[in-house]
């Protein structure tokens, strides 16, 4: 998810992934 309010830990995963 681009939009962080929608899905703070997907957000945060991807960062992780990254």
């Amino acid at each position: 998810s681009s939009v962080p309010s929608a899905g703070d830990s997907e957000h945060k995963l991807s960062k992780a992934i990254k």
